[in-house]
């Protein structure tokens, strides 16, 4: 169960070893990116440095819970550069990317 976007073994290892734990906060994770995406992008259409900053902020975190490491490296990418005020649209489409391959794995092994 692991591939560029998840890592199974971290998830648990997350989890203090609670596979169902680990499962669970995945889950949890995929709800979080349904909701953050459409805000995301509305953010990114309107240059809305502050939004953006803490959208990425809030998926960083989610994903250190964990084994989402595209979701993790991806939203510290995008925030270094939005911290820095460059609106990266590289970084943006990295992020968007990162948390659309999660959510596709993690749903096709559910």
């Amino acid at each position: 169960m692991n591939n560029e976007a998840f890592d199974w073994n971290l998830a648990v290892a997350r989890a203090n070893g609670n596979k169902d734990l680990a499962y669970e906060l995945s889950g949890l994770l995929v709800e979080n990116i349904k909701e953050c995406v459409p805000d995301l992008k509305n953010a990114w259409l309107k240059k809305d440095l502050e939004s953006l900053r803490h959208l990425s902020h809030k998926m960083h975190g989610g994903a250190a819970y964990t084994g989402a490491i595209g979701i993790q490296n991806a939203s510290k990418n995008f925030e270094k550069a939005l911290v820095s005020g460059e609106i990266s649209q590289t970084y943006y489409q990295q992020f968007l990317k990162s948390m659309e391959d999660f959510s596709v794995y993690f749903e096709s092994v559910d």
